[in-house]
């Protein structure tokens, strides 16, 4: 586990997104995040499917936005 999150600086969530969005870091153990059930924080099954439904709805959200300009 990173130490920013085992000394309370960030969540695990806050973490995986900046890794996600940042530097793209692949564990060597095979830990893909969401595509693997595990990754900086492990994942359930449910929880998968909760978040790539928020990020269904976020993507739609932004092309409605971009094609009312």
């Amino acid at each position: 586990m990173p130490i920013l999150v085992e000394r309370g600086i960030v969540s695990e969530a806050d973490m995986d997104t900046c890794v996600k969005w940042g530097i793209g870091y692949k564990a060597d153990a095979g830990q893909l995040g969401m595509k693997t059930l595990g990754g900086i924080s492990p994942y359930t099954a449910e929880q998968v499917a909760e978040r790539r439904a928020e990020i269904a709805k976020g993507l739609i959200a932004v092309r409605k936005t971009l094609s009312a300009l």
